[in-house]
């Protein structure tokens, strides 16, 4: 009987994962299964056993194509009863980056004032630091204060973000004046409301409805780092959102105040002027300063005309 495979190897049971191996996959499945089961212990170790293992059928996979199919990991993984394969990835990329056993073992002993050592989710994330001196000091800073493995992420994420924006500057509109960052500003605002109302909690798509309908087994560390990472933006954008409405609230209250003292400054120079002249200037003062004013404005500078000569008086001849 010939069993049809779901269209996606994340859907596989083990059983069907393990019907697609190729013979040297069936080799390399056993002996991870033997493995596995043979060493109960699970431990940092454990995992650098794993790890070597991993590798080196990834290796074969690479250099002898013909003999593995694709995603061969994936699938040992299914075959194995995992959801994925982050436990063989994270394994094999930790003896990939650090190299040797020698390297290895150097952040294994370490230890912190309480007595405190890594754990082997802390190795794994320092895995991602490719600079082996900052990984060091990483590892020095994370004993040293009692970093969870999720904040040694944080720390090694932030400084993957500042080397990505170190090499790629995006475009940034410098405005050359008030009225210009007044419009950026109520653009980008703009945006952000409409993709909200439209893009991400609207008819079209919602983000809570469509993550609640994710099944449970199918979530991932991936897509709960993605929420904790993109809350984390958000959140910054609000507080700065929170300060340019301060601002801009701040610049309200000085330009109505200067405007209004400069009104009194002009009814209080209409008022001198009236009085000089000897007229009322009473309560048109207001509407003669703003009326002066705007016949200034649209007033050119008159070209000066050759003066005429003046004619001669005519008298009588003598």
């Amino acid at each position: 009987m010939v069993t049809t495979l779901p269209a996606n190897v994340e859907d596989y049971t083990p059983l069907q994962a393990q019907s697609t191996y190729s013979d040297a996959e069936k080799a390399a499945f056993g002996e991870l299964q033997k493995y596995i089961s043979e060493h109960t212990n699970v431990n940092i170790w454990w995992f650098w056993d794993l790890g070597q293992k991993v590798a080196r059928i990834r290796r074969d996979a690479k250099s002898q194509q013909a003999l593995y199919g694709k995603k061969v990991l994936f699938r040992l993984a299914k075959g194995l009863g995992h959801n994925n394969d982050r436990q063989l990835y994270n394994a094999m990329n930790v003896v990939t980056q650090f190299g040797s056993k020698k390297a290895f073992t150097e952040y294994v002993k370490l230890r912190g004032e309480a007595g405190n050592q890594l754990s082997w989710s802390h190795i794994v994330y320092l895995s991602g630091v490719g600079d082996t001196d900052l990984r060091m000091q990483l590892a020095a800073a994370s004993l040293e204060q009692t970093w969870s493995a999720e904040e040694l992420w944080r720390k090694v994420k932030e400084l993957c973000d500042r080397k990505a924006r170190g090499t790629r500057v995006p475009d940034i509109k410098i405005p050359n004046s008030a009225q210009g960052c007044l419009t950026h500003v109520s653009s980008q605002a703009e945006k952000y409301v409409y993709n909200h109302d439209k893009a991400w909690t609207g008819d079209a798509f919602d983000l809570a409805a469509t993550v609640k309908d994710i099944p449970a087994d199918k979530l991932s560390i991936k897509l709960l780092d993605a929420v904790r990472e993109t809350k984390k933006r958000v959140d910054g954008m609000q507080t700065r959102a929170a300060t340019m409405v301060q601002i801009l609230s701040d610049i309200e209250v000085d330009i109505s105040a200067r405007m209004d003292a400069q009104v009194r400054l002009d009814v209080a120079a209409a008022a001198a002027m009236s009085a000089a002249s000897g007229t009322d200037g009473g309560d048109d003062a207001v509407a003669v300063v703003a009326h002066e004013k705007k016949a200034a404005a649209k007033k050119k500078p008159a070209k000066k005309k050759p003066a005429k000569k003046r004619p001669g008086r005519v008298g009588t001849s003598k």
